[in-house]
């Protein structure tokens, strides 16, 4: 403490900067711990502390000098080598990507993030051939983004709506005002003006919104809604519904496919309408945030929400799907072999089998791309923080250049015709156990069909 005014002041800020990361205020926790570090106080916490910051914040590629700085100050944290790898990746270095990888599995940490660890060690070798696939498109970065963050384009009656950090109300995580939801005129394909609030209905001041989707007819709008700080009955990010009648939209409404307790966001609707889909970290998924569908029926009430499998999902995140007017699905994932952080996918069946393949560049880069939509077969946005933009997330206009290539001419994702349904006969075999799973002798027990009973038995020697 020779070197700072006050020991006591100096753990002070420490503690002010230690109370703002565990509130998940990692900007703030930054600009706190910052001076702190930069004079040596607690290198390994203080540096620790302002890694995962910028790490739970969006900003991987900038934590990895203060992980390498924590550990040369003695930090003994396990999972270090494995956010260095994917800072490393963050930034390109996949070569650094490979040792850190190598050493954290050394490390024997637990089964799901050795799995993931082994599966992107593997991956790490198909970069070079990524690397060689070009997508078929030129690329503009639309004029009208701002040093702000815009992503997330729809259309809507020829205007763009986009999720944009125009709020008032500072966001604590990443020191960006709030998102919500803005409608920008169109001047021509790349470029957008009058950015206005999409309606006043929607908008809350102190809470992210974004990523709207909406129905064929334009009259049903699903957005995610969250991240707002505070103690609010749901902690995280949900999905809400909002219906247009007589030109305006209602209130939202929080939509019963939400699980509370998780993050369920970046909704899209499938170009017939009748299918929602959207990513979730709910239990009994891939791992990460898994990419769900859900059927609405003709009065607008949706159905149990299905995970749409492990060729689509994987132990990372896949999120922003899309799906195209022929059928195929567009999403974003870290969890598939890529360049960088979210790169875009197109998911689409061959013969039976559904495919996965990467879009190549320069539609992906190091950066993150996410947020594809199509305009048509071969223009549409797509959404990157990649390196020349003109704030945090930009949006990009791409336009095909007419080439042959199979993520423009794949087949649809959508399910085969269905069959003339059959009677199916199945058979139940239950066992009655205790605690321990050791069959229970001679229970008796009933059988109820529509709460009638219609046959009464016993159980044998060992349950069955």
């Amino acid at each position: 403490c020779l070197l700072l005014a006050s020991c006591n002041g100096v753990e002070q800020v420490y503690k002010k900067g230690q109370s703002h990361f565990e509130k998940g205020e990692y900007e703030l926790a930054i600009l706190t711990l910052k001076p702190l570090a930069e004079k040596g106080f607690e290198p390994s916490e203080t540096n620790f502390l302002i890694a995962e910051s910028f790490r739970l914040s969006n900003r991987i590629q900038l934590s990895g000098s203060y992980y390498q700085k924590s550990k040369l100050a003695g930090n003994t944290e396990k999972l270090i080598p494995y956010h260095l790898a994917y800072a490393a990746k963050a930034n390109g270095n996949y070569e650094e990507e490979r040792v850190q990888l190598k050493a954290f599995i050394a490390s024997k940490p637990n089964k799901n993030l050795r799995l993931r660890s082994e599966i992107e060690l593997e991956q790490l070798d198909k970069i070079a051939e990524l690397s060689k696939i070009k997508s078929p498109v030129d690329l503009e970065n639309i004029e009208g983004n701002t040093s702000g963050s815009e992503f997330a384009p729809r259309l809507l009656d020829g205007d763009l709506i986009i999720s944009s950090s125009k709020k008032t109300e500072l966001y604590k995580n990443n020191g960006l005002p709030m998102l919500g939801i803005y409608r920008a005129k169109l001047k021509s394909p790349a470029s957008i003006s009058n950015i206005d609030l999409f309606s006043n209905t929607i908008f809350q001041a102190n809470s992210n919104e974004g990523t709207p989707a909406f129905s064929k007819d334009g009259n049903l709008m699903v957005f995610a809604r969250g991240n707002t700080g505070k103690k609010d009955l749901s902690p995280d990010v949900d999905l809400y519904l909002s219906r247009k009648e007589n030109g305006q939209w209602s209130n939202p409404e929080y939509l019963s496919i939400s699980d509370s307790l998780s993050w369920d966001g970046s909704p899209a609707f499938s170009s017939d309408g009748k299918t929602l889909y959207f990513a979730s970290n709910r239990r009994g998924g891939k791992g990460g945030l898994d990419l769900y569908r859900v059927n609405m029926d003709n009065s607008g009430r949706f159905g149990r929400a299905i995970n749409m499998g492990s060729t689509i999902n994987t132990p990372g995140d896949e999120l922003f799907p899309f799906v195209s007017e022929d059928g195929k699905l567009y999403f974003s994932s870290n969890g598939h072999a890529g360049l960088g952080g979210l790169d875009i996918f197109v998911a689409s069946r061959n013969g039976n089998e559904i495919e996965v393949e990467h879009l190549g560049s320069p539609m992906n880069s190091i950066s993150d791309d996410f947020g594809l939509i199509m305009t048509d077969e071969k223009h549409g946005y797509f959404s990157s923080n990649r390196e020349g933009g003109k704030g945090d997330d930009d949006i990009y206009y791409f336009t095909g250049k007419g080439i042959e290539d199979r993520w423009w001419t794949s087949e649809s994702i959508k399910e085969p015709e269905a069959q003339e349904a059959k009677i199916v006969h199945y058979y139940l075999k239950p066992q009655f156990v205790d605690t321990k799973g050791k069959g229970l002798a001679n229970v008796k027990y009933r059988i109820r069909k529509n709460g009638e009973t219609i046959g009464t038995s016993n159980a044998d020697k060992n349950g069955n």
